[in-house]
Order: structure tokens, then sequence, then C-alpha cells
């Protein structure tokens, strides 16, 4: 007999970081107790995990996003500093925009505001221009935009394989009747 499978997965998804972390990518010195609260404000139940649970101890995250919230501090597990503080973010089903712990630090530089971040120049000096394919492809939005089309994708327009390499289960891809794969 077939198991049932309850779809869609509303469970949250836990993200481990470290205050380091992001205070690195957003150049502020708060500490971790600090960014839960600020985290919590932007709807991210967070807490400061125990030293003796770091390194992904906990809920197992959904199929979906296994591969982001295995990702810990922005690297990998032995890239965290043993004395930095460690975060532990519960992402809501409703955000799955958080996919890696910088999602993690942009909520933070959010919510403690953008003015309030100290501004640097960065430390690496580079040019950059737009790519010329890139710069034919928003110009020709533009122009079909203005003359009233509409810009849409849809997953069902998409390569059978594609989707299964998106959402990883290749039962839960839907091939219709008219299509040619």
């Amino acid at each position: 007999a077939a198991t049932p499978t309850l779809w869609p997965d509303f469970a949250e998804v836990p993200f481990d970081t470290t205050a380091d972390y992001v205070n690195g990518v957003i150049g502020t010195q708060l500490d971790a107790a600090e960014m839960c609260r600020i985290l919590r404000r932007m709807g991210l139940p967070s807490s400061v995990i125990p030293p003796e649970q770091k390194s992904g101890e906990g809920a197992k995250p959904s199929k979906q996003r296994a591969e982001s919230s295995s990702v810990s501090c922005g690297a990998s597990t032995s890239s965290c500093s043993s004395s930095s503080q460690a975060i532990r973010v519960l992402a809501p089903c409703t955000r799955s925009d958080i996919l890696h712990p910088c999602d993690i630090a942009e909520d933070v530089a959010i919510a403690y505001g953008y003015n309030n971040l100290v501004q640097k120049a960065p430390t690496t000096v580079s040019t950059a221009s737009q790519q010329p394919l890139n710069k034919l492809t928003d110009q020709l939005r533009t122009s079909l935009a203005r003359a009233g089309f509409q810009e849409i994708l849809t997953f069902s327009l998409s390569a059978t394989e594609d989707n299964v390499e998106l959402f990883g289960n290749e039962d839960r891809v839907v091939k219709l009747a008219t299509s040619k794969q």
C-alpha cells in the first residue's frame, strides 16, 4: 500500500549561523542575543544555540531546502569559530527566500536599518559593466512591456528534466498529456 504524503510541507526549516558571520557580512558588532531579538521582529523564530548543540543538531529540514540549511555559518561547519555565538533560525514555509545564512544576515540588516550600518569602501578594486546579452534582453523586456505584453515564467513550459532537477522528486512532476516529453 502506498504511504500517504502530506503536501505541502509546512514545517519550519532550521538554519544555523554565527554572530561573527552575520557581523562580518553586514559590518555590525551585535551579539547573538540582539540578533535573535531583531530576527524575531522580522517574524523569524530564533535562539542562541548552546555550545554543546552546535554544528547542525536539531530539526531536520525538508528535502527541498535540505542542502541550503546544511550550510552553517556561511561556509562549512569546520569554519565556525568555536568562540562565536551560534544562532538557530527557524524559517517558516512562507519565507521561501531564505536559502542560506547570508539571507539571515540580510534580514538582520533590514531590521537593524540600512541607514544605521556604517558605510565603508570595498576592499577589492574592480570595474563592472553590463553584459551585452543582458543589456539586449533588458531592452527587449522594456520594449515589449511598453507594447502591452507581460512577461511570465511557468514551470509547465520547462523541460521535465529541469523540473526534476529543480524540485528533486520525479514523482511530484506533473506531465501534461500533450507534452512532447
